[in-house]
């Protein structure tokens, strides 16, 4: 399905390396405490998916058009 629809296969791949990414810093991380883990961890995914959100906004309407 990705040739046919490559704006859903980089919406996807975001996601998951968004996803992988929270994964590997909360297997990872050996503080704790409510504090960090709400402002370190939890923050990290919402902040990985607005950096991304533009980027792939932008490359979504590029492969609509053409």
């Amino acid at each position: 399905a990705v040739p046919h629809r490559p704006g859903l296969a980089v919406w996807v791949a975001a996601a998951g390396a968004v996803g992988l990414g929270a994964l590997a810093a909360q297997a990872s991380c050996p503080l704790g405490g409510l504090r960090h883990l709400m402002l370190g961890h939890a923050l990290a995914p919402i902040v990985g998916g607005l950096l991304l959100t533009f980027p792939l906004l932008w490359l979504w309407r590029v492969l609509r058009r053409g």
